[in-house]
């Protein structure tokens, strides 16, 4: 990246105000990004304030347009993957995803100059609900789902490689949509995460028997079973038992 001299810090009026981002408190809306038209040129961009939960979301977005990002903390940057090599976005910057596809970081006065807010969008994937847990902010702790996948491995398991597969597969998805790997010390709530993922679970499996009716097969009901008892034990948790 190549710096200008005197970078200074330029809080632009003219950015789109799709929410701040407020530490991803519920209810808060997290921006999207906004469309910026320089001449005859128009891009889509956002603003990154330097904090981790911003920067998951800005990776999410980079991650969904088929580029690689990451998130380093020492010193707080955004590592860029483009072709050729890697580029470096600092707090303050801006991130660009240029007409070719390719996302580049722009030094906030240089991005005041240059372009204008050439129409708000603000994709639904990127806003919190009320009522929603914040986005995982990422750290550098392992991946649960690769955790699970060495359990796996060392237990005995039927179907043990789909299971893995199926792992594999859910770790990618979290970091298309969230920019990050689920990690311990995300600043989520796991053991809300946990009873609302059994739960959900439950009523899957019990809207499979109602539509198979009499052709769902005896695994259906067992899998149904289990889930209700595994969603039964995990509400017993104990409040000082859950961190």
């Amino acid at each position: 990246m190549v710096e200008a001299a005197g970078r200074g810090r330029l809080v632009m009026a003219s950015q789109p105000e799709t929410g701040a981002v407020a530490g991803g408190q519920p209810g808060d809306r997290l921006p999207g990004p906004g469309r910026y038209r320089r001449k005859s040129e128009t891009v889509e961009a956002l603003h990154w304030d330097g904090s981790p939960v911003a920067a998951s979301v800005i990776i999410g977005w980079i991650l969904g347009h088929g580029g690689t990002a990451r998130y380093r903390d020492d010193p707080s940057c955004l590592s860029i993957d483009i072709p050729g090599g890697t580029v470096n976005a600092v707090p303050g910057d801006w991130v660009v995803r240029r007409p070719d596809g390719v996302f580049w970081p722009w030094v906030d006065w240089e991005f005041a100059a240059a372009y204008e807010p050439a129409g708000e969008t603000e994709p639904a994937a990127l806003r919190l609900r009320d009522g929603d847990q914040q986005l995982p902010v990422p750290n550098g702790g392992p991946s649960m789902h690769d955790l699970v996948i060495t359990d796996l491995s060392v237990w005995t398991v039927p179907h043990r490689e789909a299971v893995q597969d199926l792992l594999l597969e859910r770790r990618r998805t979290g970091l298309e949509r969230y920019g990050s790997l689920l990690q311990a010390g995300n600043h989520r709530d796991w053991y809300r995460d946990l009873t609302d993922e059994l739960a959900d679970a439950a009523v899957y499996a019990k809207q499979g028997i109602c539509e198979l009716a009499d052709d769902a097969p005896a695994d259906l009901g067992q899998v149904y079973r289990l889930i209700l008892r595994a969603l039964s034990r995990a509400v017993r948790i104990p409040e000082d038992g859950r961190g």
